[in-house]
């Protein structure tokens, strides 16, 4: 139901989190206006593109949490934060859980099934927003 232009830069999205940064870069990657992106995106219940982004890049650090060689300075700058500690906030805020316990306890579906419920409650709640 979306565009393919717009398919497309969210797969790009998914593969190159570090290349996004907001709204703007992934209007780019689809070749529409970030108006535009958004209307495509509410139109299939889509989350927020900041949600989009932090999910995005969540999903990587959690592939790259899986090798304990990984420090989660390095995942961090890998998937596209300036400082680690904003990793640790976005992976606490949407799965209540710091990189360290992600890392030590979670199965991918544990790990998937917060993220996505953590998603989409924010999506209700843009929803609800008057």
């Amino acid at each position: 139901r979306l565009p393919i232009t717009v398919s497309r830069g969210i797969e790009q999205l998914f593969r190159s989190p570090g290349r996004f940064h907001g709204a703007r870069d992934l209007s780019d990657a689809t070749g529409t206006t970030t108006r535009g992106l958004y209307r495509h995106m509410a139109a299939v219940g889509m989350p927020s593109v900041k949600a989009l982004v932090v999910s995005a890049r969540l999903v990587r650090a959690y592939g790259y949490l899986r090798d304990p060689g990984r420090s989660v300075k390095e995942i961090a700058a890998r998937v596209g934060y300036h400082r680690p500690w904003l990793l640790t906030k976005q992976m606490r805020e949407y799965t209540g859980l710091v990189p360290s316990d992600v890392r030590r306890a979670l199965t991918p579906e544990q790990f998937l099934t917060l993220l996505t419920t953590r998603v989409r409650t924010e999506q209700r709640d843009e929803e609800e927003d008057p």
